[in-house]
Parts: C-alpha cells; structure tokens; sequence
C-alpha cells in the first residue's frame, strides 16, 4: 500500500488517484503538528509499503520556477527511478530543507540556501521521512515550487497556515492587506502560483502512483 501524505487540504485538492492501492492522508495541520497527526494515522493504519509526503516548497534557487518538481535525495531509489519515466514534467532531484516557519522573503530563501545547499524548503518532509526511517518505512518526498526566490510573501507568512489546524487567518491576512493596498496584486499572484504549483503536483502524482511497482 502506498500513501500520499499532504499537510494541507488545500495542497491535496490537485491530486486525484485512480489506483485504489494508494490512500491520501490530509493531516490539516503544518510542521512539527503535522508531523504528530501523521504518528497518529500510522498507529491507527495498516503499515505502509511507502510514505509519499507531497506538498509546496519555496524555491532557494533562482534557477526554479513556479511548477517545478523537486524529489528529494533521500528518496526510494525505486521513486526516483519511476519518475524518470514520466514526460512532459520539469524535475529535479534535490535536497528539500524542512524549516519551523515558512521563508518568506528573498532574503530569508537566500540565507538557508547558503546554511543548507538546499533546493527548496518546506515544513514537514525531513520530519516524515525521520519517522519512517524509524519504523522501517519506504519514503519518498516530493515538491512543487510554489514561489521562486525573488518572491516575497505581501502578508505575514504565519498567517496563511495556523500550525495547529491548517487553517488561514483570515481576519490577519485582511488587515495586513488593507493596511498595505499596493500588496494586493502580489497577494493574488501569489494565490496563482500556489493554484498552479498544487496543480502541476497533482498530475504528476496521479502519474506516478498508476506506474506498475
């Protein structure tokens, strides 16, 4: 059995599988709660024969662009060989740099890119992956870069996604938004991007999960 595993519903909504092996787990919460929600789905599941953890990822190159791929290093060598075989994708194989918050500016992406020599960042891969490894679970991470290097967020980033719940805080990111009128246009290209990113993630996830083991 192999399981797909997004911490958001939001980065779960592009992806549909026709292969009724694979289970989706939407854990509704984002870093280190997420990482608990998914002990607790193993515990209470049949044991899986692979963990997928999907979801968004800033870019820490200036080289990547919205809807680009990124797998991580330490996956299955198995995934890694699968998606080899897919067409019309833009991948990269990579290192995925778990962070407590999100990086939200250039500054910031271009700080953890020189601290990690990583690709992309996200909030729960390497937790995932620490938990599998444990248990003795395959594990493959996957990415789809959301927003580039140049891009910075026009509203505080812990305001999109509370930790616990997963949830937006919409009156914050209303006042932050009203306060400072001329981040509006960003805000909603960055909302695109997100569209697009969880979009492209969905379709190669769809791909490579109806790929024969």
């Amino acid at each position: 059995m192999k399981v797909v595993v997004f911490a958001l519903p939001f980065e779960a909504a592009g992806f549909r599988p026709a292969d009724h092996s694979t289970q989706v787990w939407v854990l509704g919460a984002a870093g280190k709660s997420a990482a608990q929600k998914f002990v607790e789905h193993l515990d209470r599941s049949a044991r899986p024969g692979l963990v997928i953890s999907a979801g968004l990822a800033g870019a820490l190159e200036p080289g990547l662009s919205v809807g680009d791929i990124i797998v991580g290093e330490d996956s299955e060598p198995g995934f890694l060989k699968k998606i080899l075989s897919l067409e019309g994708t833009r991948w990269a194989e990579g290192k995925i740099h778990t962070v407590d918050a999100i990086a939200s500016t250039q500054r910031e992406k271009s700080d953890l890119a020189r601290l990690a020599g990583a690709q992309v960042c996200d909030m729960e891969s390497s937790r995932i992956a620490s938990i599998c490894q444990s248990r003795g679970i395959e594990f493959a991470g996957i990415r789809a870069v959301s927003d580039t290097l140049d891009f910075d967020m026009p509203v505080p980033p812990d305001s999109l996604a509370h930790p616990r719940t997963g949830k937006p805080d919409v009156p914050r990111l209303l006042i932050s938004l009203l306060s400072r009128p001329s981040k509006i246009p960003d805000f909603f290209q960055m909302i695109r991007d997100a569209n697009r990113a969880r979009n492209v993630l969905g379709k190669c996830l769809e791909k490579l999960v109806s790929l024969p083991d």
